[in-house]
C-alpha cells in the first residue's frame, strides 16, 4: 500500500481527483468540464496533479462508465488457474462489446445451484489509454476500481442484522450503482443502471425491483432493507416503498449524508396508472427473450404525518414479472393483473334528506363493484 496516492473518481466522465498522503486528504479538486476525449487524458491528468498539489507516483481510479459491465457467472467447483480459464472463456461470450475485454472477478455468495463470481468487464483499449496517460507523466496506475466495490465497503458500516440482506443504491455521476449484500461485506450481486432517480425515477424503480426479484430467484433470499446514497435520495423513499414488491417490514432509508443535502419540504412525483417495462434480448440464432414487468398503480388514500407538515399517498400496487422466449413475429398474451374497486353512493332529497333520523326515509344508498383485468398482447419484430 502506497503512503501517497492520487485517487481519481471518474464517474461517467465527471472527474474528481483527490491527493491522499498517509490516510489524510492533501488536496482535492472537481473538474468543471466532463472528460470526453480519452485520447487527451494525459493533459487532464496533468491538470489534476497541478490542482491537487500531488507529488507522488501512484494513481488509482474509481470508475463508472457506460461500457463498464458486470455479469454474474455461476462456475464449477474450481479454483486458481482452472477457475480463471473457465471465466476467461465466459468473458468472451458475455462481453457486451466487440473489442477485447479487460476483466476482473470477485466471489459472491453461492446461488441456489453453484458457486458464483461477479465479473467486471471493460474495453481493454479504453483501459490502456488511461495507463498510457499515466506513463507519459511518469505516474503508475496501480488499480482501477469499479464504483460498486466502494459501495460494497458501506455494508460493514451500516446498522444491519448479521444475516440481513441489504440493497445499497448510490447516484454516481448520472448512473446508479447497486450492491446487494450482508453485514459481513459479502455480496450477492453488483450492477450499474444507466439512469438515476433524479432523471428517470420510474425506470430506476423498475430496474431495482427486477434486481430484488432476480436475487430472490437466484439466491433464495429476501431483501430486508434498501439504503439510498446521493443527491435526491430522501425524495425516493415513498415512491420506492410503493413500487417495490417488498414485505411490509422492509425499510427504505436514505443515508444521513444525503439527508443533510436537503432542507424544507420535498415533493415527489409518483406515477399512477399502468406502466409496462419490456427489456428485449436477441440471440444469434434469432430467438427473442423478453423480460416483461407490467404494473398497475392506483391511489387509495392519503396519510398525514404527525407534524402536519407533510403527507404520503397510500397506493394499491398490482405487479407481475415474467421472462419469455419466442420467435420473430410470434405473439404472447399476458394477463392476471386484476383490480377490484368498490364505490358507495348516497342520494338524497335536498333539505329533507338532512333531517336527523327521519332523513333516512328520503335517502337512497347504492354500492357499485367493478372488476378489471389487464391483458397484454406483445408481438416483437426484428428490424433488419
Amino acid at each position: 500500500m502506497n503512503d501517497t496516492v492520487l485517487s481519481l473518481s471518474l464517474l461517467n466522465e465527471r472527474l474528481t481527483p483527490t491527493a491522499v498522503h498517509r490516510g489524510s486528504v492533501a488536496g482535492t479538486w472537481e473538474r468543471a468540464e466532463h472528460v470526453t476525449d480519452l485520447a487527451d487524458f494525459s493533459s487532464v491528468l496533468r491538470e489534476a496533479v497541478k490542482q491537487t498539489g500531488y507529488a507522488g507516483a501512484a494513481v488509482s481510479v474509481v470508475l463508472t462508465h457506460q461500457r463498464l459491465a458486470q455479469q454474474l457467472v455461476e462456475s464449477p467447483s474450481a479454483k486458481g488457474r482452472n477457475l480463471k480459464l473457465f471465466l476467461q472463456s465466459r468473458v468472451k461470450q458475455l462481453k457486451p462489446f466487440a473489442s477485447d475485454a479487460a476483466w476482473s472477478y470477485q466471489p459472491t455468495l453461492p446461488t441456489r445451484n453453484a458457486q458464483a463470481m461477479l465479473v467486471h468487464l471493460f474495453p481493454r483499449e479504453l483501459l490502456d489509454q488511461r495507463v498510457r496517460s499515466c506513463d507519459q507523466l511518469e505516474l503508475h496506475c496501480d488499480r482501477v476500481i469499479p464504483a460498486s466495490a466502494i459501495l460494497q465497503r458501506q455494508l460493514t458500516t451500516l446498522p444491519l442484522e448479521p444475516n440481513e440482506v441489504a440493497l445499497l443504491a448510490a447516484e454516481t455521476g448520472g448512473a446508479t450503482t447497486v450492491v446487494i449484500g450482508r453485514k459481513d461485506g459479502q455480496i450477492y450481486l453488483g450492477r450499474t443502471l444507466s439512469s438515476t432517480w433524479n432523471v428517470h425515477p420510474d425506470r430506476v424503480n423498475v430496474d431495482l425491483n427486477r434486481t430484488v426479484l432476480y436475487v430472490k430467484q437466484q439466491f433464495g433470499v429476501l431483501v430486508g432493507s434498501v439504503w439510498l446514497f446521493g443527491a435526491g435520495a430522501p425524495a425516493q423513499i415513498v415512491p420506492m416503498k410503493s413500487a417495490f414488491r417488498l414485505t411490509q417490514q422492509t425499510q427504505i432509508i436514505s443515508s444521513a449524508a444525503a439527508q443533510t443535502q436537503q432542507s424544507g419540504d420535498t415533493v415527489s412525483i409518483i406515477t399512477v396508472g399502468t406502466v409496462l417495462a419490456v427489456t428485449p434480448q436477441i440471440s444469434a440464432d434469432g430467438w427473442i427473450t423478453l423480460d416483461i414487468t407490467p404494473a398497475i398503480t392506483s391511489f387509495v388514500d392519503e396519510v398525514i404525518a404527525p407534524s402536519k407538515n407533510s403527507s404520503a399517498p397510500v397506493l394499491d400496487i398490482k405487479q407481475s414479472s415474467t421472462i419469455v422466449r419466442l420467435r420473430d413475429g410470434e405473439t404472447i398474451v399476458m394477463g392476471g393483473l386484476i383490480q377490484n374497486t368498490s364505490a358507495k353512493n348516497i342520494r338524497k332529497i335536498p333539505l329533507l334528506g338532512d333531517i336527523p333520523l327521519l332523513g333516512k326515509l328520503f335517502q337512497g344508498r347504492a354500492q357499485a363493484k367493478q372488476k378489471k383485468e389487464l391483458v397484454i398482447f406483445l408481438t416483437p419484430t426484428i428490424v433488419q
